[in-house]
């Protein structure tokens, strides 16, 4: 809010009432669910507070697939202290640059303010770049008539193309009931969007020998590999 209020920028009142208006319905009238995963791929203060304390596993998804075919959008996470100042600046610059070129197209000013505001969730704070964070999300509509809240209105490919909209479930999580979707992870013929498994380094060799002898069984087996991190639970 504070970059927004302190901006740099100079913005006339429409751009400015269709970033305010995205944002307060944006709020008011859908849920952003997200998921987190990380570039890093073998990274020891990952593995101690995701990975089981270094007793567990990291799967590695296709990005293009994620991208392409899964209905989310994905953005890398930015955690620059002024990367947000930056961001906000430039979309309230362009969507006054829109305005200044069409200033009588309010449906296009809406629909840039309203991309501008979806991607606000790429930022966080610095503390955090270690995790070298990539964010998933999907945009669900609140619905009080559902059972949990939510509804799916479906989402779409990166070539535009509508996909089916998800079942909102619901699990435990570490703050209570939390609302979900299960995103697909395979590809139309049947392929698998799982590329690769790593073993913590503290990883079990029993446990990793079934695994590689069901792993060579699929039809497209998954990379396989072990964390070279020198480190025993």
């Amino acid at each position: 809010m504070d970059a927004y209020q302190n901006r740099q920028v100079w913005v006339d009142n429409l751009p400015r009432y269709a970033a305010t208006t995205a944002l307060v319905g944006s709020e008011a009238h859908t849920v952003m669910l997200i998921g987190c995963l990380t570039s890093a791929k073998d990274d020891l203060d990952q593995w101690r507070r995701y990975g089981g304390n270094t007793q567990g596993c990291v799967i590695g998804i296709d990005a293009q697939f994620l991208e392409k075919s899964a209905g989310v959008t994905i953005r890398q996470i930015r955690y620059g202290p002024d990367d947000l100042i930056t961001f906000v600046n430039s979309g309230l610059l362009m969507l006054q640059t829109h305005y200044e070129e069409s200033p009588d197209d309010m449906s296009s000013l809406q629909e840039l303010a309203s991309f501008f505001v979806a991607d606000l969730f790429a930022f966080k704070h610095p503390a955090f770049a270690s995790e070298n964070e990539i964010r998933i999300s999907r945009m669900l509509c609140i619905d009080e008539n559902t059972e949990h809240g939510i509804r799916d209105p479906g989402g779409h490919g990166l070539d535009g193309a509508l996909l089916e909209p998800l079942p909102v479930k619901i699990r435990d999580g570490t703050f209570g009931p939390t609302r979900y979707v299960e995103l697909p992870l395979s590809f139309p013929d049947g392929r698998s969007a799982i590329r690769s498994f790593g073993f913590g380094p503290s990883y079990p060799n029993s446990a990793k020998a079934a695994f590689e002898e069901l792993n060579a069984t699929t039809h497209e087996p998954a990379e396989l590999w072990q964390s070279v991190i020198p480190y025993r639970n």
